[in-house]
């Protein structure tokens, strides 16, 4: 967290004389900058032309904690991050809330992709910022975030424009299922519409879906077409494994698992990771699969014949990310292949 002290240090927040103002610039709660005076440093930096990095993070589900721990709990999750985001950024930017769940860092760095590329990624890595446990006092959530970025002045040449360029950026990595960063590069998001839903609507999706495998095609090209809606909705690759037989995957040569498999789904007849040590323990066959396919995550969810018998498997795999899979993920794998058995 921020103090007088710190703050003094930045030209800045000097030059308020924030003796007198001290408690207003700071997030009550989290002790990192206010929104407003945020704001106030990025024009600032604009107006004296330094070049810099504005990152926006937005945690993931974070509601769901609220939901299901509290508030209270939810309170120390965000004071956990904050803590830990001051202390990564250091004397290299400052650290700010946006609001909510939200937190926005500015980056003095060199304002390349390269270097922004590189002190983003850390804050998933080795500095054990997100993609970690938090131990509570009777909780242990798993934190992740998802990160957009651009840079001033090599991205946008105002305010609105710089800001518009890191929304475009949170977009595609909320797009690409969370958990991840992206660095502004205009070629690739130029075109990018933030007005439109990240996703549709779940009523939507399981009509879609509903429509697909009821329909009278037959059954590979169902699943055809189920495959191009999933990577749509999910932007994952999706694999169909019925009786010993693989009836589609986008992945070349994709092997049918041994009944060994089997033995990895829990009561819901479901596996997930995106520990790659985790899958090296549990299978060696699933492990040699993703080293030689660049899979860093799987989802997988048994197909059951109506006395519980499994006779089949569904896969979402990730080679984008160590994707952590939300619980509307796996109702919807569940949902799926309740119905695959119903129109077998």
């Amino acid at each position: 967290m921020y103090n007088e002290e710190t703050l003094c240090k930045i030209p800045f927040f000097k030059n308020m004389n924030i003796t007198n103002v001290y408690d207003e610039i700071l997030d009550s709660l989290t002790k990192v900058v206010q929104r407003k005076h945020i704001f106030n440093y990025i024009n600032y930096l604009i107006e004296n032309n330094t070049i810099f990095s504005l990152i926006m993070l937005d945690l993931d589900n974070f509601k769901l904690i609220n939901d299901n721990y509290g508030h209270s709990n939810g309170d120390k999750v965000l004071v956990e991050i904050a803590d830990k985001l001051v202390e990564y950024v250091g004397d290299r930017g400052i650290v700010g809330r946006f609001g909510g769940d939200e937190f926005i860092i500015v980056y003095l760095g060199e304002g390349t992709y390269d270097d922004t590329y590189k002190f983003i990624h850390s804050i998933y890595g080795e500095k054990s910022v997100l993609r970690r446990t938090i131990k509570l006092d009777s909780i242990s959530p798993m934190i992740t975030g998802t990160m957009g970025s651009a840079s001033y002045p090599k991205d946008a040449s105002n305010f609105d424009e710089l800001f518009e360029k890191v929304d475009k950026a949170l977009y595609r990595g909320k797009m690409k299922g969370r958990n991840c960063f992206i660095v502004y590069v205009h070629e690739k998001h130029k075109d990018i519409d933030i007005s439109k839903p990240i996703r549709i609507p779940m009523y939507h999706a399981y009509t879609q879906i509903y429509n697909i495998i009821s329909s009278k095609l037959p059954l590979k090209e169902r699943i055809i077409k189920l495959s191009e809606f999933i990577n749509s909705y999910l932007s994952t690759n999706f694999q169909v494994t019925i009786n010993n037989k693989v009836i589609y995957s986008p992945i070349l040569n994709t092997p049918v698992f041994s009944n060994k498999i089997y033995d990895l789904l829990d009561v819901y007849g479901l596996y997930y990771n995106n520990s790659l040590y985790c899958i090296k323990r549990d299978s060696k066959e699933l492990y040699d699969f993703f080293i030689n396919n660049k899979i860093l995550s799987v989802l997988l969810c048994a197909i059951k014949d109506e006395n519980g018998n499994i006779y089949g498997y569904l896969a979402f795999y990730e080679n984008k990310i160590e994707r952590i899979w939300q619980e509307e993920d796996m109702s919807l794998m569940i949902y799926i292949s309740n119905l695959l058995n119903a129109y077998k």
